[in-house]
């Protein structure tokens, strides 16, 4: 069990110890707990993360999934950086085809994502600048389509972009 054992060093020794941890870990072949509130110690060490909020877990899973695939919001705005920003929006139909519209834009929603009464649907939308990726948070995780630079993940009524 690791807890928090870089978070007394400075920045280059932080570096040098998580490379040393990783080779100990990889000579031993043991299971490890590493605790820590750091992302990149987490993201660069761990095959597998445990993402908890107050106690409860979130999400478990690679770290490229939950960074790909959220499954909640909370997720979404913890994983990453810089953190995806949220905003409101709601699921209408407009001309036969579903639309997420809040305040000032309105972005398409793929017709595989398509809920069941888009007039009694909110979500909560986000962004992270750097990116144009979109989650959601609910719908089978078994599905999902791609779009040139785009990441669709469907989860829920809720979106991430």
């Amino acid at each position: 069990l690791f807890d928090e054992p870089l978070s007394n060093l400075d920045a280059k020794l932080r570096v040098q110890m998580r490379a040393e941890i990783a080779r100990l870990h990889q000579r031993l072949g043991t299971t490890t707990v590493y605790v820590t509130h750091d992302q990149v110690e987490a993201m660069t060490l761990a095959k597998h993360i445990v993402v908890m909020n107050k106690g409860v877990i979130q999400q478990v899973g690679a770290p490229l999934e939950l960074y790909n695939h959220p499954t909640n919001t909370f997720v979404a705005g913890f994983i990453g950086s810089p953190a995806m920003n949220f905003f409101d929006a709601s699921a209408v139909e407009e001309n036969g085809a579903l639309v997420a519209r809040g305040n000032g834009f309105a972005i398409p929603i793929p017709e595989a994502f398509k809920p069941g009464s888009p007039e009694s649907e909110t979500s909560c939308s986000g962004s992270v600048p750097s990116t144009s990726s979109r989650a959601t948070a609910g719908l089978p995780t078994s599905r999902a389509a791609s779009r040139s630079s785009s990441r669709w993940a469907p989860r829920s009524t809720r979106w991430g972009m």
